[in-house]
């Protein structure tokens, strides 16, 4: 059984209880850096990625707690039976899209590794949604909507604000 050290302990005694999940950060544009890459299947049985951010910081360099994930779609080789087939070659096109833009706004070719990106700071563009089903369903929570490059401006601001990472590690 785990037990907590006395510095995370002291840090927990000093807080107020929470229960429930973070609040949505406001829509808009964030800073944030590669955490993880991880390959699932969605609920249906497809492929997909889903990339994991955190340092997540506004373009003034306000930190929010907390991280966000983007889930990509990966196309199918092969188009189910039962499919229409100009709305299946549709979202084939936009998953393959997305993917290509992904690695793009992080500034590498489509066959790099994502190891190789871990770490690296893209430009969110994140909205507000309902959940639909499951337990949480109706209440409020973040999507990111799209992955961007770091423009010229933003670079210095990021690399400013990397050397002032949270400890997530609590």
């Amino acid at each position: 059984m785990p037990k907590m050290d006395t510095k995370t302990r002291a840090k927990a005694e000093k807080a107020e209880a929470v229960t429930g999940s973070f609040e949505p950060i406001p829509t808009g544009k964030y800073l944030a850096d590669l955490r993880a890459v991880e390959a699932k299947k969605s609920q249906a049985g497809n492929p997909i990625w889903t990339w994991e951010f955190d340092n997540i910081r506004d373009l003034e360099g306000t930190a929010f707690p907390g991280r966000q994930w983007f889930t990509s779609t990966l196309p199918l080789d092969k188009m189910p039976a039962d499919a229409d087939k100009d709305k299946w070659e549709t979202a084939q096109r936009l998953s393959a899209g997305r993917l290509k833009a992904v690695f793009e706004a992080f500034g590498y070719s489509l066959d790099s590794d994502t190891d190789e990106m871990l770490g690296e700071t893209v430009v969110l563009q994140v909205g507000i949604e309902t959940i639909k089903q499951g337990p949480k369903m109706g209440e409020r929570t973040n999507r990111v909507r799209a992955i961007l490059p770091l423009t010229d401006d933003l670079r210095e601001l990021a690399q400013e604000t990397a050397a002032g990472k949270e400890d997530d590690s609590f």
